[in-house]
């Protein structure tokens, strides 16, 4: 039996031989019993738009493993017609892994379904600072203008910072723009994880030619102050996409 490195390396060099053969190989590491290969095949099939092999792919959104899981997700979102399947990814929501309710709330921000919006509204509810914090920017992304109201009210309940992130940006892509100014005042938070998301959020928005001036500006002001490596890595990253 071969190893999970050498099976893995097996899988990468079929890339570049015919589709059928490829496959066949990746209908067999699907398989697999290793995650590693389970998981290695389900990103092959999504880098590589194996659209035949959607149906392959959903069915890896109920893998015993976690990783696999969030693999598939972002494969579905990569596939052509991934956007037709928003029923199986939103059913994740309520797995029992953070990471995988991350991912199915971020995928269907990028499908934007409206068919979605109740059960990213009740997602706003979930234990997970983080999971609320992308069911609101994806709420904001499938843009109807009554999920105003929805974002309004969870904020004024919401105690916690990284979730705020995601309300004040799914606030904004529905249009609300003075929303900005509160997500760049968190900048200013103590917790430099707060800071790298603010900062990696901004790089996403879009922002007008004003706004951008006006973001270049407090990010250079951050910068400055900045102290952690991450922190600096986030807002330059995002200084230099702006700047661009």
């Amino acid at each position: 039996m071969k190893t999970v490195a050498e099976r893995v390396k097996k899988l990468d060099s079929l890339k570049k031989s015919t589709s059928s053969e490829l496959r066949c190989a990746l209908n067999k590491a699907l398989k697999d019993r290793s995650p590693t290969v389970r998981g290695v095949a389900v990103e092959i099939i999504g880098d590589e738009e194996l659209n035949e092999m959607l149906a392959d792919v959903l069915s890896m959104l109920k893998d015993s493993d976690s990783e696999v899981r969030v693999l598939a997700i972002e494969s579905i979102g990569k596939l052509t017609d991934g956007k037709l399947y928003a029923d199986d990814i939103v059913k994740l929501l309520k797995d029992k892994s953070e990471l995988v309710r991350i991912s199915a709330a971020e995928i269907l921000g990028e499908i934007e379904n409206t068919a979605t919006l109740d059960e990213l509204e009740a997602a706003l509810n979930d234990k997970s600072s983080l999971v609320r914090s992308y069911a609101a920017e994806a709420i904001g992304s499938i843009g109807q203008p009554e999920s105003v109201k929805i974002l309004q009210k969870y904020l004024s309940d919401e105690d916690d910072e990284r979730a705020k992130v995601g309300l004040y940006v799914g606030l904004y892509k529905l249009d609300k723009k003075d929303f900005l100014a509160n997500l760049i005042n968190l900048l200013g938070s103590e917790n430099y994880r707060i800071r790298c998301a603010v900062a990696n959020s901004l790089s996403i928005l879009n922002l007008s030619s004003e706004e951008t001036l006006q973001v270049i500006n407090d990010l250079r002001r951050a910068l400055d102050k900045e102290e952690t490596v991450a922190a600096r890595s986030s807002i330059e990253s995002t200084l230099t996409y702006l700047q661009s």
